[in-house]
Protein backbone atom coordinates (compact mmCIF):
# COMPACT_ATOMS: atom_id res chain seq x y z
CA UNK A 1 0.00 0.00 0.00
CA UNK A 2 1.41 3.39 -0.80
CA UNK A 3 1.05 6.31 1.19
CA UNK A 4 1.02 10.05 -0.04
CA UNK A 5 2.53 12.43 1.90
CA UNK A 6 0.59 14.66 4.04
CA UNK A 7 0.06 18.61 3.34
CA UNK A 8 1.28 18.12 -0.37
CA UNK A 9 -0.95 18.97 -3.22
CA UNK A 10 -1.14 16.40 -6.06
CA UNK A 11 -2.87 16.66 -9.87
CA UNK A 12 -3.81 13.09 -9.92
CA UNK A 13 -2.99 9.72 -8.02
CA UNK A 14 -2.53 8.13 -11.45
CA UNK A 15 -0.76 10.20 -14.80
CA UNK A 16 -3.55 9.23 -17.66
CA UNK A 17 -0.92 10.57 -20.27
CA UNK A 18 1.65 7.22 -18.39
CA UNK A 19 -0.46 5.25 -17.34
CA UNK A 20 -2.04 2.74 -20.71
CA UNK A 21 -5.92 1.07 -19.00
CA UNK A 22 -6.23 -1.93 -20.90
CA UNK A 23 -7.73 -3.67 -17.78
CA UNK A 24 -9.64 -3.12 -14.62
CA UNK A 25 -6.86 -1.83 -12.62
CA UNK A 26 -6.80 -1.56 -8.10
CA UNK A 27 -5.11 1.10 -7.01
CA UNK A 28 -4.48 1.03 -2.85
CA UNK A 29 -3.41 3.90 -0.86
CA UNK A 30 -3.01 5.30 2.67
CA UNK A 31 -3.98 8.96 2.00
CA UNK A 32 -2.52 10.71 5.03
CA UNK A 33 -3.90 13.97 6.85
CA UNK A 34 -4.52 17.57 4.88
CA UNK A 35 -3.54 15.83 1.38
CA UNK A 36 -5.65 17.70 -1.56
CA UNK A 37 -5.67 15.79 -4.55
CA UNK A 38 -6.11 19.37 -7.09
CA UNK A 39 -8.33 18.89 -10.46
CA UNK A 40 -7.48 16.55 -12.59
CA UNK A 41 -9.48 14.27 -15.11
CA UNK A 42 -9.24 10.37 -16.22
CA UNK A 43 -9.19 8.67 -19.64
CA UNK A 44 -10.82 6.13 -17.90
CA UNK A 45 -13.70 5.49 -15.18
CA UNK A 46 -12.90 5.16 -11.85
CA UNK A 47 -14.72 3.66 -8.78
CA UNK A 48 -13.63 5.30 -5.48
CA UNK A 49 -14.15 3.61 -2.16
CA UNK A 50 -12.68 3.91 1.60
CA UNK A 51 -12.40 1.45 4.34
CA UNK A 52 -14.31 4.19 6.65
CA UNK A 53 -15.30 7.38 7.38
CA UNK A 54 -16.91 9.16 4.90
CA UNK A 55 -16.08 10.25 1.74
CA UNK A 56 -16.06 13.65 -0.72
CA UNK A 57 -15.15 14.26 -3.60
CA UNK A 58 -15.80 17.68 -5.86
CA UNK A 59 -17.28 16.97 -9.07
CA UNK A 60 -16.57 20.14 -12.12
CA UNK A 61 -15.67 22.19 -9.05
CA UNK A 62 -19.54 22.79 -8.90
CA UNK A 63 -21.07 19.87 -6.37
CA UNK A 64 -19.71 17.57 -3.87
CA UNK A 65 -20.79 14.11 -4.00
CA UNK A 66 -20.25 12.35 -0.07
CA UNK A 67 -19.82 8.35 0.04
CA UNK A 68 -20.67 6.74 3.58
CA UNK A 69 -18.16 3.67 3.05
CA UNK A 70 -20.80 1.54 2.34
CA UNK A 71 -21.37 3.67 -1.25
CA UNK A 72 -18.01 4.70 -3.79
CA UNK A 73 -18.24 8.06 -5.83
CA UNK A 74 -18.15 6.85 -9.68
CA UNK A 75 -16.57 9.35 -11.99
CA UNK A 76 -16.84 8.48 -15.47
CA UNK A 77 -13.72 9.11 -17.79
CA UNK A 78 -13.34 13.04 -18.66
CA UNK A 79 -14.77 13.95 -15.75
CA UNK A 80 -13.07 16.96 -13.36
CA UNK A 81 -12.96 16.21 -9.38
CA UNK A 82 -10.82 16.67 -6.70
CA UNK A 83 -10.84 16.30 -3.16
CA UNK A 84 -9.39 17.27 0.37
CA UNK A 85 -9.15 14.84 3.54
CA UNK A 86 -8.56 16.68 6.71
CA UNK A 87 -7.83 13.51 8.24
CA UNK A 88 -6.06 9.86 7.41
CA UNK A 89 -8.02 7.69 5.26
CA UNK A 90 -7.61 3.79 3.62
CA UNK A 91 -8.23 4.61 -0.18
CA UNK A 92 -8.78 2.45 -2.65
CA UNK A 93 -9.51 3.12 -6.75
CA UNK A 94 -10.74 0.23 -9.05
CA UNK A 95 -10.20 2.02 -12.56
CA UNK A 96 -12.11 1.03 -15.88
CA UNK A 97 -10.69 0.81 -19.05
CA UNK A 98 -12.86 3.22 -21.36
CA UNK A 99 -14.68 0.52 -23.10
CA UNK A 100 -15.78 -0.89 -19.78
CA UNK A 101 -16.48 2.35 -18.16
CA UNK A 102 -18.94 3.25 -21.33
CA UNK A 103 -21.43 0.64 -19.41
CA UNK A 104 -21.41 2.13 -16.13
CA UNK A 105 -23.17 5.85 -15.54
CA UNK A 106 -22.48 8.56 -17.87
CA UNK A 107 -22.47 10.82 -15.28
CA UNK A 108 -20.46 11.55 -11.70
CA UNK A 109 -22.92 9.54 -8.96
CA UNK A 110 -23.14 7.79 -5.77
CA UNK A 111 -23.53 3.96 -6.10
CA UNK A 112 -24.38 1.62 -3.32
CA UNK A 113 -21.91 -1.37 -2.90
CA UNK A 114 -23.24 -4.48 -2.34
CA UNK A 115 -21.53 -7.58 -0.02
CA UNK A 116 -20.34 -8.65 -3.02
CA UNK A 117 -18.31 -5.46 -4.53
CA UNK A 118 -16.79 -4.98 -1.19
CA UNK A 119 -15.71 -8.44 -1.06
CA UNK A 120 -14.64 -8.74 -4.54
CA UNK A 121 -12.04 -5.53 -3.74
CA UNK A 122 -10.94 -6.92 -0.58
CA UNK A 123 -9.84 -10.14 -2.07
CA UNK A 124 -8.23 -8.02 -5.10
CA UNK A 125 -6.44 -5.90 -2.60
CA UNK A 126 -5.49 -8.39 -0.04
CA UNK A 127 -3.75 -10.32 -2.77
CA UNK A 128 -2.58 -7.22 -3.90
CA UNK A 129 -3.34 -7.03 -7.04
CA UNK A 130 -3.04 -4.01 -9.22
CA UNK A 131 -3.92 -5.16 -12.75
CA UNK A 132 -6.54 -7.87 -13.43
CA UNK A 133 -4.60 -10.00 -15.88
CA UNK A 134 -5.19 -13.60 -15.08
CA UNK A 135 -8.60 -15.45 -16.52
CA UNK A 136 -9.26 -15.70 -12.76
CA UNK A 137 -9.36 -11.94 -11.77
CA UNK A 138 -10.87 -11.30 -15.26
CA UNK A 139 -14.28 -13.15 -14.23
CA UNK A 140 -14.05 -11.64 -10.59
CA UNK A 141 -13.72 -8.40 -12.91
CA UNK A 142 -16.89 -9.10 -14.92
CA UNK A 143 -19.00 -9.89 -11.97
CA UNK A 144 -17.47 -6.49 -10.47
CA UNK A 145 -19.54 -4.77 -13.74
CA UNK A 146 -21.97 -7.21 -13.46
CA UNK A 147 -22.59 -6.27 -9.70
CA UNK A 148 -22.37 -2.38 -10.18
CA UNK A 149 -24.99 -2.07 -13.06
CA UNK A 150 -27.55 -4.09 -10.89
CA UNK A 151 -27.01 -0.75 -8.54
CA UNK A 152 -29.47 2.53 -8.75
CA UNK A 153 -27.02 5.06 -9.13
CA UNK A 154 -27.62 8.77 -7.63
CA UNK A 155 -26.48 11.89 -7.88
CA UNK A 156 -26.52 12.76 -4.31
CA UNK A 157 -26.27 10.46 -1.32
CA UNK A 158 -29.28 12.65 -0.01
CA UNK A 159 -32.07 12.65 -3.24
CA UNK A 160 -33.89 15.90 -4.29
CA UNK A 161 -37.06 16.49 -5.98
CA UNK A 162 -39.79 18.99 -6.70
CA UNK A 163 -42.51 17.17 -6.38
CA UNK A 164 -45.59 18.73 -5.09
CA UNK A 165 -46.53 15.88 -2.60
CA UNK A 166 -42.64 15.06 -1.65
CA UNK A 167 -40.61 18.46 -2.06
CA UNK A 168 -42.74 20.11 1.09
CA UNK A 169 -41.93 17.12 3.19
CA UNK A 170 -38.32 17.36 2.72
CA UNK A 171 -37.88 20.65 2.79
CA UNK A 172 -39.68 20.69 6.18
CA UNK A 173 -37.39 18.22 7.55
CA UNK A 174 -33.98 20.05 6.14
CA UNK A 175 -35.64 23.29 8.31
CA UNK A 176 -35.82 20.98 11.17
CA UNK A 177 -34.23 17.21 10.82
CA UNK A 178 -35.16 16.70 14.54
CA UNK A 179 -38.93 16.67 13.25
CA UNK A 180 -40.33 13.19 14.18
CA UNK A 181 -43.62 14.12 12.61
CA UNK A 182 -44.82 10.49 10.85
CA UNK A 183 -45.54 9.87 6.83
CA UNK A 184 -48.88 9.47 7.46
CA UNK A 185 -48.80 13.01 9.42
CA UNK A 186 -46.78 14.87 6.81
CA UNK A 187 -49.73 13.40 4.79
CA UNK A 188 -52.21 15.66 6.39
CA UNK A 189 -49.97 18.55 5.09
CA UNK A 190 -49.57 17.82 1.64
CA UNK A 191 -53.47 15.69 1.54
CA UNK A 192 -52.38 12.67 0.61
CA UNK A 193 -52.38 9.26 2.16
CA UNK A 194 -49.23 7.72 3.76
CA UNK A 195 -49.39 4.97 1.46
CA UNK A 196 -48.94 7.21 -1.75
CA UNK A 197 -46.66 9.43 0.20
CA UNK A 198 -44.60 6.31 0.92
CA UNK A 199 -44.97 5.01 -2.89
CA UNK A 200 -43.76 7.80 -4.59
CA UNK A 201 -40.89 8.54 -2.02
CA UNK A 202 -39.52 4.95 -3.51
CA UNK A 203 -40.53 5.83 -6.77
CA UNK A 204 -38.74 9.47 -6.81
CA UNK A 205 -35.83 9.38 -4.48
CA UNK A 206 -34.94 5.32 -4.76
CA UNK A 207 -35.17 5.28 -1.03
CA UNK A 208 -37.75 5.02 1.25
CA UNK A 209 -38.73 8.17 3.63
CA UNK A 210 -37.27 6.76 6.75
CA UNK A 211 -34.04 6.00 5.28
CA UNK A 212 -34.22 9.88 3.66
CA UNK A 213 -34.66 10.61 6.83
CA UNK A 214 -31.97 9.17 8.25
CA UNK A 215 -29.34 10.04 5.74
CA UNK A 216 -30.39 13.67 6.32
CA UNK A 217 -30.08 13.49 10.19
CA UNK A 218 -26.67 12.09 9.46
CA UNK A 219 -25.44 14.43 7.47
CA UNK A 220 -26.52 17.41 9.90
CA UNK A 221 -24.48 15.35 12.72
CA UNK A 222 -21.58 15.61 11.04
CA UNK A 223 -21.65 19.32 10.94
CA UNK A 224 -22.40 19.51 14.61
CA UNK A 225 -20.03 17.19 15.69
CA UNK A 226 -17.68 19.83 14.07
CA UNK A 227 -19.09 22.25 16.09
CA UNK A 228 -18.19 20.46 19.32
CA UNK A 229 -21.20 19.74 20.20
CA UNK A 230 -21.83 16.81 22.54
CA UNK A 231 -23.45 13.79 20.98
CA UNK A 232 -26.15 13.79 23.93
CA UNK A 233 -27.69 17.64 22.59
CA UNK A 234 -27.04 15.91 18.83
CA UNK A 235 -29.30 13.20 19.67
CA UNK A 236 -31.75 14.91 20.97
CA UNK A 237 -32.05 17.67 18.73
CA UNK A 238 -32.18 14.98 15.73
CA UNK A 239 -35.24 13.75 17.09
CA UNK A 240 -33.57 10.18 18.62
CA UNK A 241 -35.21 9.38 21.66
CA UNK A 242 -31.81 8.49 23.61
CA UNK A 243 -28.36 9.01 22.36
CA UNK A 244 -27.75 5.03 22.54
CA UNK A 245 -30.18 5.16 19.19
CA UNK A 246 -28.30 7.83 17.68
CA UNK A 247 -25.04 6.22 18.41
CA UNK A 248 -26.40 3.16 16.30
CA UNK A 249 -27.24 4.89 13.33
CA UNK A 250 -24.03 6.88 12.97
CA UNK A 251 -21.96 3.61 13.65
CA UNK A 252 -23.85 1.81 10.88
CA UNK A 253 -23.23 4.95 8.26
CA UNK A 254 -19.21 5.22 9.31
CA UNK A 255 -18.06 2.14 11.35
CA UNK A 256 -17.30 3.79 14.18
CA UNK A 257 -18.56 5.77 17.16
CA UNK A 258 -19.42 9.48 16.91
CA UNK A 259 -17.02 10.74 19.10
CA UNK A 260 -14.12 8.47 17.58
CA UNK A 261 -15.11 10.09 14.02
CA UNK A 262 -14.87 13.24 15.65
CA UNK A 263 -11.38 12.53 16.64
CA UNK A 264 -9.80 11.02 14.00
CA UNK A 265 -11.46 12.29 10.98
CA UNK A 266 -13.06 16.07 11.52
Amino acid sequence: MSKIVAAEKISTLLDPDTELMKSISILSQEITANTEVELHRHSWGQLNVSDGGVMEITIENQRVLTAPWQFAVWIPAGVSHCSFNRKNIDYCSVSFPAAIALKLPSQACVLPLSGIVREIIRDLRQRQIKQLTRPQDLTLGQVLVDQLLQQTPSGTWLPTTDDRLIKPVIDGLRQNPGDTRSLAQWGKLVYASEKTLSRRFVQLMNISFREWRGRLRFLTSLSMLKNAISVQEIAYTLGYSNPSSFIAMFHKATGMTPEKYRKECL
